[in-house]
């Protein structure tokens, strides 16, 4: 069994109408966690930094995105 970490939490956001980052929750809607967004949709960034368990040389990594459009 591969090892494997769960990426939910909280990460950092930007909406296409928004220069700054903000904190938001994963898995949740941006109209969820931010009210000045609630009647938006577009675009939006996400990022996270974290640790890859075992990163090794001999080793590939898979990153698994499952997201609604």
């Amino acid at each position: 069994m591969r090892p494997t970490i769960s990426l939910d939490g909280f990460w950092q956001f930007r909406h296409e109408s928004d220069s700054a980052w903000r904190q938001v929750r994963v898995p949740m809607p941006w109209q969820a966690e931010c009210a000045d967004l609630r009647l938006t949709s577009g675009r939006a960034s996400y990022r996270r930094h974290f640790a890859h368990p075992g990163r090794s040389e001999e080793h590939t990594s898979e990153l698994q995105s499952h997201a609604c459009i």
